[in-house]
């Protein structure tokens, strides 16, 4: 079977293989055998095909607790795994027994460590009296409380001298600051002075939300000897007794992002410094927090990148080496990381993003968090590229419908995801009342209202999934991701206040602490945005693999089948010498370079700018030499360098030399669109990143052909209508509602079918190569693929449907309430129901007198808030979960006469838990972040609830159209 041919026999019938995963909190590992196996059968039923399991905090602290990777744990964990196997149902599991890495066995001295600096400007002449540990110990102390004294170490005294202009004219460095209590002595001559004092101290940053017996701080992600303690703790403890399932249930180890804010300090930092970039990082510390020279963003890149390499030496490479040794699959989120997240990406077996924050079901380039996870993952052969999804999607818990949740998978799929790790999912014990939570307010699971009906939801990821992980991506663009950059300057994040503290941050994190993947996120963001609104896909490409992936082919960048026609520059100032090599290679080959901004002007770190300064030199002239052109077009070889001064102007020359891939008309910038291949066949997924409904037509750059458009929430696939090819593109016309999505499909080998540039029917099909329309009036008109336009009438439009008049509405306890002959309309408006949380359900008739023959039946819901189930003379019509609300009515189920309409509708569960704090009682404490019902919720109203309508049953009648 073709991939093509899988994929149509996937989005028909989705698999266990594809479906969503999630995480499995086990609060304070209180579970028992019997419940676990239960909840694995109720997300199996609910359409959930594996699991992170992840030990948190004790909810109820009255229940007896295990402590994480103890025999009595792993116990249970194997049950899972028996039970798992027997149902073709993944497992993994979270290294740690929190959220970060680290517990009871990290001291002061192996936890996280920052350097800091405080800063204070002085005339002299003077004398300096003063006792200059205390000095840097109250500018910590809001932060670290009244612990921190005996860790803070002073590490060395700078004064700089400047000159009228401000311009530094003497560094004086003293490297024995004086003990804790001793008074620091110094006489200023005449002049200005900046007074820099740098010291160290533990954060004191502690494992979230951590499950019994491993409370404690989080380990120094730099210091091999605790890494290699925390690896023996968890991924060591339990891998002989997982190795039985490495080839079945248990897929292997899972690690969250490593986000240590601030930790920029290891013990053996300046030693190692020395050694790997060959000078004294002490005496040039304040270059950290300031340009003093023309050295200073070079002596910044090089402490990141010493960090960074320790980082991996340390931490990463003995995790996947002992992950390796076991046989099993390493699930790797990089975010956080010191380290280049692309270069961990690359070697994850499933490298992960993540979606969180309630922005994640809006359009936008999340670089951070799923676009360099995916570009890399792409690159490197990794097939399945999981991302951790809907976390914080909303604030409350219970203010998280299935539509947002949608909208979100939607915009995580356009950055390159694949597949879905719910966040997520807590056991609970089934006389839990009300079901267990974890803290995040993002709840999927039991005590949701709507969990009930998951399933057709999971049923929309998992054909997602399955087309995107079976075909191949289409991107034009390289974007350079630029790390060397994005280490030079941090000081456009958190400038260097006089008299305040300053520790190196990034502001896109808000906390201090290097983010790499934060960092060339904020860098290149500017840029991202108007390619991808302009109409073209981009991935991003760091250093290692253009070293060692990239070819040029034909004047396009390859990277492992990956065709890209242009790589771009986004304000790129340094540069590894060996890039700087390999660039022009490819350049002199054919390939084409578009510089944004700027042009690069250094090498990366001072160290080895340097050591290959005259290398550089002789590159850039002849990839930027002086006097070019007048259009900034610099032919190198066979290739091109270009200079454009902004994105505007990026974007009008990728206009000029390729076209964009997808046109929108009218435009539209909460527009989305994936373009992949199979098997020859082009295919795009297009989603409205809106609450609005939107009428367009989409122009695709490919040639003529047969095409298809599939509903991934149906798993419907008709031959489409209405498309015509113009001007070079294929243009389709589709009519998307608030958040909804399709799946065009062209195949240029076949021929097109019948054609129609519009019509006024309810529905037109293509069926055996003849245009048939659906209608419900007996007015309509066509206009046909050669422009001639065609009325059509009716005398019977199918019969007549007289719809349902006034409901019978039933609401369940604890409410038991019956309305009878009652008119549609919001639960709120009355006081008996407006705190009402659940299902009711609806039931009236509708009357149809006519013939059956060539008509079929649609019913129309109206407004429903939020999930309603259809039934019809006793059968199962569907579940709505999301606009449109219309449902198609399968063949013999409407009869002449009068049918039984029931609805089951289900609002949110936020209306009830306005008043409900019974829930409060599993709040934990302080340290694991609160666990209300209702997180930060602005306006404590109920929301709006129930079957709105109007309801309409639609008799169509078949119209031969041509």
């Amino acid at each position: 079977m073709s991939d093509f041919q899988e994929i149509r026999r996937l989005f028909t019938t989705p698999e266990q293989r594809h479906r969503p995963w999630t995480y499995w909190w086990w609060p304070g590992n209180s579970v028992t055998k019997k419940n676990l196996t239960a909840q694995l059968d109720e997300m199996l039923d609910k359409g959930i095909g594996g699991a992170v399991i992840v030990p948190i905090y004790a909810i109820d602290e009255t229940q007896p607790t295990i402590e994480a990777f103890s025999p009595q744990w792993n116990d249970l964990v194997v049950h899972v795994l028996k039970e798992a196997q027997r149902r073709n149902f993944l497992i993994w599991l979270n290294i740690g027994g929190g959220r970060l890495p680290g517990g009871p066995f990290v001291t002061e001295q192996t936890a996280c460590q920052r350097l800091a600096a405080r800063s204070e400007r002085l005339r002299g002449p003077r004398r300096i009296d003063a006792d200059i540990w205390l000095y840097a110990a109250k500018t910590h102390q809001s932060q670290l409380g009244k612990a921190v004294g005996p860790h803070l170490k002073l590490d060395s005294i700078h004064l700089l001298h400047r000159d009228e202009r401000n311009r530094v004219r003497e560094c004086i460095f003293i490297d024995n600051p004086p003990e804790r209590g001793v008074r620091w002595i110094w006489s200023l001559e005449k002049g200005i002075f900046d007074l820099i004092v740098c010291f160290r101290y533990p954060t004191g940053q502690r494992v979230a939300h951590a499950s019994p017996g491993w409370e404690g701080l989080v380990l120094d992600p730099y210091n091999g000897e605790v890494a290699r303690e925390f690896i023996h703790r968890t991924v060591e403890a339990f891998g002989d007794t997982g190795k039985a399932f490495a080839s079945s249930s248990f897929m292997g180890w899972y690690l969250e992002g490593f986000e240590a804010p601030g930790a920029n300090y290891t013990p053996d930092l300046y030693e190692q410094f020395l050694k790997r970039r060959g000078y004294d990082l002490r005496r040039r510390l304040p270059d950290l927090w300031d340009n003093l020279d023309k050295d200073s963003e070079g002596v910044r890149q090089d402490m990141l990148r010493t960090l960074a390499e320790l980082q991996t030496e340390r931490f990463y490479d003995p995790l996947f080496e002992a992950i390796e040794r076991q046989g099993l699959k390493f699930m790797l989120q990089p975010q956080g990381a010191t380290s280049n997240v692309m270069a961990l990406a690359a070697r994850a077996d499933y490298p992960a993003g993540e979606a969180i924050g309630p922005r994640t079901y809006e359009k936008y380039i999340d670089a951070r968090g799923r676009r360099f996870i995916s570009s890399s993952a792409r690159m490197h052969g990794q097939r399945i590229i999981p991302a951790e999804c809907y976390t914080r999607l909303h604030q409350s818990r219970y203010c998280v419908s299935l539509e947002l949740m949608k909208a979100s998978t939607d915009t995580t799929f356009l950055g390159g995801i694949n597949h879905v790790i719910n966040h997520g999912l807590t056991y609970t014990p089934p006389d839990a009342e009300p079901p267990w939570a974890y803290c995040e307010p993002t709840l999927i699971g039991p005590g949701q209202t709507w969990w009930p009906h998951y399933r057709p939801f999971s049923d929309y990821v998992a054909r997602l999934s399955a087309l995107v992980q079976n075909s191949v991506s289409v991107q034009d663009v390289l974007m350079y991701a630029p790390l060397a950059d994005s280490f030079a300057r941090t000081l456009e994040s958190i400038p260097l206040k006089r008299g305040l503290d300053n520790t190196w941050g990034q502001e896109l994190t808000g906390e201090p602490g290097i983010d790499s993947g934060a960092a060339m996120g904020r860098h290149t963001l500017p840029c991202a945005d108007p390619i991808d609104e302009a109409g073209y896909r981009f991935d991003y490409i760091d250093a290692g693999t253009l070293l060692n992936a990239a070819r040029c082919v034909d004047g396009n960048y390859v990277v492992n089948g990956y065709c890209y026609k242009i790589m771009v520059f986004h304000r790129v100032g340094y540069l590894p010498i060996e890039v700087m090599r390999r660039l022009r290679e490819l350049i002199r080959e054919g390939c084409v370079l578009v510089a944004v901004g700027r042009t690069p002007m250094g090498l990366y770190g001072k160290a080895e700018s340097e050591a290959h300064a005259a290398e550089f030199q002789e590159i850039l002239d002849e990839l930027y030499p002086q006097g070019r052109t007048k259009d900034n077009i610099r032919p190198v070889g066979k290739g091109l360098v270009y200079e454009v001064e902004t994105p505007v102007d990026l974007v009008r020359l990728l206009d000029e030399r390729i076209t964009p891939d997808v046109r929108v008309d009218p435009p539209d910038p909460n527009f989305g669109f994936l373009h992949q291949m199979a098997d020859g066949k082009h295919i795009y997924f297009v989603s409205n990143c809106s609450q609005k409904n939107r009428l367009l037509r989409l122009g695709m750059r490919i040639p003529d052909g047969r095409v298809e458009v599939w509903d991934p929430i149906t798993g419907r696939m008709a031959e489409w209508p209405l498309s015509i090819h113009e001007e070079g593109r294929l243009w389709v016309t589709l009519d998307l509602a608030s958040y909804q999505s399709y799946v065009v499909v062209v195949d240029p080998a076949r021929k097109p079918g019948p054609r129609l540039r519009h019509h006024t029917f309810d529905d037109v099909e293509i069926v055996d190569g003849r245009l048939i329309g659906w209608s419900s009036t007996n007015r309509n008109s066509a206009t046909l693929e050669n422009g001639q336009q065609r009325e059509f009438m009716s005398n019977n439009a199918g019969g007549h449907v007289r719809p349902p008049g006034l409901w019978r509405i039933e609401f369940p306890a604890p409410l038991k309430l019956v309305l009878e002959n009652a008119k549609l309309k919001c639960w709120t408006k009355s006081a008996k129901t407006r705190h009402f949380s659940g299902f009711a359900t609806y039931t009236s008739d509708f009357e149809f007198s006519g013939r059956l023959e060539d008509v079929r039946f649609e019913i129309d819901l109206g407004r429903v808030f939020e999930v309603a189930e259809v039934r019809i003379n006793g059968q199962t019509i569907g579940v709505s979960w999301k606009p449109p609300r219309s449902l198609r009515i399968p063949d013999g189920v409407v009869k002449p006469g009068l049918n039984r309409i029931e609805i089951a509708v289900c609002n949110l569960g936020h209306n009830a838990h306005l008043l409900d704090k019974s829930d409060s009682k599993w709040e934990p404490r302080k340290s694991y972040g609160q666990t209300r019902a209702v997180r930060g919720v602005k306006k404590e109203e109920p929301l709006p609830s129930g079957l709105h309508g109007p309801v309409r049953v639609r008799a169509l009648h078949r119209v031969e159209i041509e």
